[in-house]
C-alpha cells in the first residue's frame, strides 16, 4: 500500500499525469535536488513518449513527496527500475491503482473520480496560490492555451482569491511559488 500512496501523493502535488508516473523509472529520479525527469508514459502496460512535446520536462518536488519516494526507493536499484511496482515486483497497472483509488474513495465518502482528476486539484491548487503562469506550464507541461482552456475559470480563481485575501486585511496568504506579476 505504500506504492498506492506515495504514486497518489505524487500525482496530487506535481501535475503529473498518471501514465507519466507509470513510466517513472529511477534513472529519472533525483531526490538529493528534488526534482524528476518526465521522458516517457506507461499506459495500457506499454511505453511511450509523453503525450505531447511540452510534456518531456522537469518536475520540482514538494519536501513530502521527496520523503515518500525515499520511503519505497530498494537498497539496490538499477537506473531502468520502474519506481511503482506491484506486490508482484511489475510496473504498477494505471487500471489496478485506479480500481483501488475508487474503492478508497468511496470507502471516504468521496464521490468517485479519475486519477487524473489530482491533476486538476493540483493545477486548480496553484491558480490559488499564485504560481507565475510560465512555471505551472513546465511544471505540468501543458500549454497555457491549453491551462487555459480547459480551466475556464482560470482568471476567476485567482480573481476570487485575490478578493479573500483583501477582505481578510491584506496578502497573509501562502504561496508555494513567485507569485504572479500582473
Amino acid at each position: 500500500m505504500k506504492i498506492d500512496h506515495s504514486m497518489i501523493h505524487l500525482l496530487a502535488w506535481t501535475g503529473m499525469r498518471p501514465s507519466e508516473a507509470c513510466g517513472l523509472q529511477w534513472q529519472d529520479v533525483d531526490l538529493v535536488k528534488g526534482i524528476l525527469l518526465i521522458r516517457r508514459s506507461r499506459h495500457l502496460g506499454e511505453l511511450a513518449a509523453p503525450k505531447t512535446d511540452g510534456a518531456g520536462r522537469v518536475v520540482r518536488l514538494v519536501p513530502d513527496s521527496v520523503a515518500w519516494l525515499r520511503q519505497i526507493q530498494p537498497l539496490h536499484v538499477r537506473p531502468s527500475d520502474f519506481v511503482f511496482l506491484n506486490v508482484d515486483g511489475r510496473p504498477v497497472d494505471q487500471r489496478k491503482l485506479a480500481e483501488r483509488f475508487h474503492a478508497s474513495l468511496r470507502a471516504l465518502g468521496i464521490r468517485v473520480r479519475g486519477l487524473y482528476c489530482l491533476k486538476d486539484t493540483y493545477v486548480t491548487f496553484a491558480l490559488q496560490q499564485d504560481v507565475r503562469d510560465d512555471w505551472l506550464e513546465k511544471q505540468t507541461g501543458v500549454a497555457l492555451s491549453t491551462l487555459k482552456k480547459h480551466y475556464g475559470t482560470y482568471d476567476a480563481v485567482r480573481d476570487s482569491d485575490t478578493q479573500i485575501a483583501r477582505l481578510m486585511g491584506g496578502e497573509n496568504r501562502p504561496h508555494i511559488m513567485a507569485k504572479n506579476p500582473r
